[in-house]
């Protein structure tokens, strides 16, 4: 190909850029507004704030990307217009070099304008507002990539969208169909979003939140400042993303030379991608109709909803594509028959489970560490427990074994505990179980959870007890019983007691339990004893390293000996607040 035939119409450029100005003004207007209102005017905290809206400012660009490549090429998909502007003289090449240039001026010049509003606050930290601006080209440049890319393989503006929203989230919703469709045959088994996630640059971009890495530095004794440490993870991805985006628009040229016009106003413009979104359309109709039947059907019938949703959505995708109702065929049945029998067969080995992965567990020797939590893993929360050493692998293996062995066969009472572990090899497996109340895996657990560093959060008592920020007892601070009992004791000097001395002996009380497992906590009291037994429970506020805090509620028992003495010996103080 000439250099030559790749060269830009500056008369064309100029045309593009002053025919949609209404997009990227509205774009630069819109986007300076909400920033320099965010803005505090105080360097270091807007340099951080800036840092952080790289990552989620993708969703924008994602947007933005997408009208862009409609407007500029959206000559190709009405018929007469087309064909009137490729009677011209111009080369395809030049028409398409010229719009991406306009493309690129749409988001490189905004983004400019907005980095030179920034710097006069930015002072010192002037240079994140261009480090903003490099990365906000590179996403623009993937996403604007991805939506010129799919122009080329379309034939109307619905379609280009359609397809640009799939091309986006294809992992992520392979992701939900085989959460819907295989993972509730696989007992226990959790699919590691992680990995669905690392193929789709929307979600992936989002999450990188701190492209460049701040700290906050004390520089007072109630006051500091956010200081910059250096870059911080994704910009790998994000380069990667960029050259993603490049190949596409070379891969949209060779399309654009070889499309062709009487394609405009068709779903599709290349032959060979309607049978790929025949059935893409299909296995979603599936398992959104799936889905609605997991949601009405507590077993496996489930998967006759997957066999009606398939049928309604093969045949709704075929008049889609072929824009018209006759699609009832000989041919089209055949092909849905085939798509079924490999769902079929999938499913059923599935559901078979020949190479036992409901039924692994890995061993010892090859576990790193491994986390336990009630309920699912939350991205935004640490798990319960996590343990590294021997002996706790070796527990909550037992404990894995042992669900299997009772696997719940629905009814019951219930709760729902997870196991994730991290192998040496630093691949995750994740189960998640429903554990039977009173079942000797239930009791595993119980003995898991009043592991006295579990109970606690720390092994050594000077930093415990130091760490306590405040404790209450039945819902009230030890220092409001306190006073409320020395209230009613005025006239009674000799009575009055010191709220730190009571506090202190509480604590003392606590931990000396919580070492021998007489204490319990909260969750697994509630499945064990709530129903039965009265007790008491123990609140504990603590101030963690890192500037959290971690709330702890114990429950106390008869067994929890020096709990009951410290109750028996302020009895009448309890008595004052109502609590006994």
């Amino acid at each position: 190909m000439k250099l030559k035939a790749l060269s830009c119409n500056k008369t064309l450029l100029r045309k593009d850029i002053s025919r949609f100005a209404p997009l990227w003004a509205i774009y630069l207007i819109g986007g300076l507004l909400v920033m320099l209102t965010s803005l505090s005017g105080v360097a270091h905290y807007d340099a951080y704030w800036i840092s952080g809206t790289m990552g989620p400012f993708a969703l924008i660009n994602m947007i933005y990307a997408v009208l862009a490549a409609q407007l500029l090429f959206g000559d190709l998909y009405k018929s007469r217009l087309c064909n009137a502007l490729h009677a011209l003289p111009m080369r395809r090449e030049t028409w398409f070099c010229t719009h991406i240039v306009a493309g690129l001026a749409y988001s490189l010049v905004p983004h400019l304008i907005g980095a030179v509003f920034f710097m006069t606050t930015l002072g010192q930290y002037g240079w994140v507002a261009l480090t903003w601006v490099a990365v906000m080209l590179m996403e623009y440049l993937f996403f604007f990539g991805v939506a010129v890319f799919c122009v080329f393989c379309t034939g109307n503006r619905f379609a280009q969208v359609a397809v640009y929203a799939m091309v986006n989230f294809v992992s992520m919703i392979a992701y939900w169909f085989v959460t819907v469709i295989y993972q509730p045959l696989l007992y226990g088994v959790q699919v590691n979003e992680e990995i669905f996630k690392l193929f789709c640059p929307a979600a992936k971009m989002v999450s990188s939140t701190q492209l460049l890495e701040f700290e906050w530095v004390m520089q007072t004794e109630y006051d500091g400042q956010w200081t910059y440490v250096g870059a911080g993870e994704g910009w790998g991805y994000l380069g990667i993303c960029a050259g993603i985006g490049v190949a596409l628009l070379a891969a949209a040229l060779l399309l654009y030379r070889r499309r062709r016009l009487e394609c405009a106003g068709e779903f599709v413009a290349i032959q060979r991608l309607k049978p790929v979104l025949g059935v893409v359309f299909a296995l979603c109709a599936g398992a959104v109709v799936a889905a609605f039947g997991q949601g009405m059907m507590v077993t496996d019938g489930y998967l006759v909803f997957l066999i009606i949703g398939l049928v309604v959505g093969w045949f709704a995708g075929q008049m889609l594509l072929q824009r018209t109702v006759r699609v009832f065929t000989g041919k089209a049945f055949a092909h849905l028959a085939a798509l079924g029998l490999v769902l079929a067969l999938t499913v059923g080995l599935t559901a078979w489970d020949p190479i036992g992965i409901t039924r692994y567990i890995p061993t010892a020797e090859t576990v790193q560490s491994v986390e336990f939590d009630r309920g699912s893993f939350m991205s935004y929360s640490e798990a319960d427990i996590k343990i590294a050493d021997r002996e706790g692998i070796e527990l909550i293996r037992a404990i894995h074994q042992q669900a299997l062995q009772e696997r719940w066969n629905g009814s019951g009472s219930y709760s729902t505990y997870s196991i994730r572990y991290t192998l040496e090899s630093g691949r995750q497996v994740t189960r998640s179980y429903k554990i039977l109340s009173g079942s000797k895996a239930a009791e595993m657990i119980h003995s898991l959870y009043n592991r006295p560093e579990f109970l606690l959060g720390e092994t050594d008592w000077t930093k415990w007890y130091r760490s306590v920020r405040s404790i209450q007892f039945c819902g009230q601070p030890v220092e409001h019983l306190v006073y409320n009992y020395n209230e009613t004791m005025k006239e009674k000097p000799e009575m009055l007691l010191s709220s730190d001395a009571v506090k202190e002996e509480l604590l003392q009380a606590v931990w000396a339990d919580a070492q021998t497992g007489s204490l319990e906590n909260t969750w697994v009291a509630y499945d064990k004893y709530y129903e039965e037994l009265e007790a008491y429970y123990v609140s504990v506020d603590r101030i963690l390293g890192n500037g959290y805090s971690q709330w702890k509620e114990l429950y106390v028992y008869e067994k929890a000996e020096n709990c009951q003495k410290w109750v028996e010996k302020y009895q009448q103080v309890l008595m004052v607040n109502g609590i006994i």
